[in-house]
């Protein structure tokens, strides 16, 4: 709405990697947005296609739209008749295979400029806003988890938790069911309901620690006046495929 009122007419739209996980998520989230900040008689809703339209400018209505991420081929083709998709809000990011993936969504909608009857000077560089949220996966290596630690001068990243919001917005059964979890699984408890990145206990070795278990043999004080002429070393396959591997550097 404040982009509307400088001259420029944006629109957003809302992606989740699955389509048919929309319609029960992000489309229910906007509306109840929508509702709580009681505007809804300035907005008109359609299932087919799932969109919300901002009508106070009949002549150029801004969009809310909603796609899934599973068919390459709808994202490519994704158009505006006027304006620019100027906001990008992408949910349950960590549900999306790699970052590139979300690189190659977001540039597929922000390759064009406005094209706007109402802006005269439709050459002028836009800017883009581009939201990802979603749930820290418990995987140290997982890429959604080194992706939140990278910092670009145009990024913040927010953390939060269900500590950090009033008590009253959450039911009694989910604060239930986080305190019997804090007790009875705390590394499962941090990665739930805290969002911290625990490792997995599907690893083979979830209790690995780089400072603990790698040595260099050069930190001895007995290295400086011996030559090591032989490294004896031992490893357990196993019995079962698993990923067992052995370096010696």
């Amino acid at each position: 709405i404040a982009d509307r009122l400088k001259g420029f007419t944006t629109h957003a739209t809302c992606l989740r990697m699955v389509a048919n996980t929309l319609r029960g998520s992000v489309f229910e989230q906007i509306e109840w947005a929508i509702n709580t900040l009681k505007v809804g008689h300035l907005w008109k809703k359609t299932l087919n296609p799932l969109q919300f339209i901002y009508m106070p400018k009949s002549k150029y209505p801004q969009y809310i739209r909603f796609y899934g991420c599973d068919d390459p081929t709808k994202i490519k083709s994704i158009k505006f008749s006027y304006g620019y998709p100027k906001w990008l809000w992408f949910e349950e990011t960590q549900e999306f295979k790699t970052a590139s993936d979300l690189v190659s969504v977001a540039l597929s909608i922000m390759r064009k400029n406005a094209d706007d009857e109402e802006e005269e000077n439709t050459s002028e560089e836009l800017p883009f806003v581009i939201f990802r949220t979603g749930n820290p996966k418990s995987e140290l290596n997982h890429w959604w988890n080194i992706e939140r630690k990278y910092q670009r001068e145009d990024r913040i990243t927010h953390h939060s938790d269900y500590t950090m919001i009033p008590q009253h917005w959450l039911t009694k059964a989910f604060l239930d069911e986080a305190e019997d979890m804090k007790k009875r699984n705390f590394k499962e408890y941090q990665n739930v309901f805290l969002g911290l990145v625990v490792g997995s206990d599907g690893l083979c070795y979830p209790m690995f620690d780089v400072n603990k278990h790698v040595v260099d043999i050069r930190d001895f004080k007995w290295y400086a006046n011996e030559k090591v002429t032989q490294i004896v070393c031992g490893s357990d396959g196993g019995t079962i495929i698993d990923a067992t591997t052995l370096n010696i550097l």
